[in-house]
């Protein structure tokens, strides 16, 4: 069990998009994504995010190459997030918005000059706004990916749709950004809400969503099951963790959980979130055995995210706190605490 609090953690100064301070109270949080509740009071009324969950699920059905990708529906519960959607990542730094969209950083610093100078939101060429499918190389396999670089400062803001909806959360890394689902995000929420703490779903598998494999992977996997087109491959299981007592093993690809189709590890993730210490029944696909193939039904408790296997996070000011190291002996638990004062 991951404890969330209620209680007072401390208190921060929160700066609203009219330069109005007001007190923030952080009221939970959650290592193991690295996001928290702050509670706000203010009189200024607030306008409300558009949220909406993704759908990354791509079928590898060569029938469907010249198909159109599904038009926007505005009351559709999720939207269909495929490579190359224009997106918008947005922070604060200092007062100042900042639209992060390109790669290179002298970029980024003319938005500092432009948006302190105006005032406003700068905007630059679409095309490099955009979303990718590749992995993250972070621990939390929830994340997606962004092909653009956001600065430290803007860690934490709304990744955005064309239709200014809010998909996910930014993370920092140094050539592209990486984004929590608001999906997972969402969830979270909710369970935060209804039990003052949180659950996180460990099946301890390393995963990869079927259509990211290579041509000659998927080729191998359509020629023994012909009519599979969506799954998710498993990359490894680690030891003692629930997928480890079962006959699941690398290469498998996993297709469905209690009887329904599996699209992407998100989605697998949506399944399973709310199953901790409870059995699900797996659809594995083994290429690897025999000329055919086999199938095999596979019944997994899922686990919980305890405290020591929490995903690890890069700090966002790792040089200053090694050059504080080398000055002198500190912790980095009291190397944030200075930050904080």
């Amino acid at each position: 069990m991951i404890p969330i609090t209620y209680n007072l953690i401390f208190q921060i100064t929160v700066i609203l998009s009219n330069e109005i301070s007001c007190k923030g109270d952080v009221l939970g949080y959650d290592f193991h994504y690295n996001i928290g509740v702050i509670k706000i009071e203010t009189d200024i009324p607030i306008a409300t995010a558009r949220l909406r969950h993704i759908d990354d699920s791509i079928s590898i059905d060569p029938n469907l190459l010249d198909e159109k990708p599904s038009k926007f529906n505005p009351i559709s519960e999720k939207f269909n997030l495929v490579s190359g959607d224009t997106l918008v990542a947005l922070g604060r730094f200092d007062g100042l918005i900042l639209v992060a969209g390109e790669f290179r950083y002298d970029m980024i610093k003319q938005f500092y000059r432009l948006m302190y100078e105006f005032g406003s939101i700068g905007f630059i060429d679409n095309s490099s706004f955009s979303y990718s499918v590749g992995q993250t190389g972070l621990d939390c396999q929830e994340l997606f990916r962004a092909e653009f670089a956001i600065p430290r400062h803007a860690i934490g803001g709304p990744l955005i749709n064309c239709y200014g909806e809010v998909i996910g959360i930014n993370f920092y890394c140094a050539s592209f950004t990486p984004f929590l689902p608001i999906n997972i995000v969402s969830m979270w929420w909710q369970q935060y809400k209804k039990n003052g703490h949180c659950l996180l779903p460990r099946l301890g598998m390393k995963m990869r969503n079927l259509y990211m494999e290579k041509v000659a992977y998927l080729e191998f996997v359509v020629q023994r099951f012909p009519n599979i087109f969506k799954g998710v491959v498993v990359d490894e299981v680690e030891f003692e963790t629930p997928a480890y007592s079962t006959p699941i093993l690398p290469l498998d690809v996993i297709v469905e959980s209690d009887g329904k189709s599996l699209g992407s590890i998100l989605e697998f993730f949506e399944l399973i979130w709310d199953k901790c210490g409870r059995h699900v029944h797996l659809t594995v696909l083994r290429p690897s055995d025999g000329e055919h193939g086999s199938r095999l039904n596979v019944t997994m408790i899922v686990g919980d995210v305890g405290p020591n296997q929490f995903n690890r996070w890069p700090l966002p000011w790792p040089s200053e706190w090694q050059l504080a190291r080398k000055r002198k002996a500190v912790s980095l638990r009291d190397y944030l605490t200075n930050l904080m004062k």
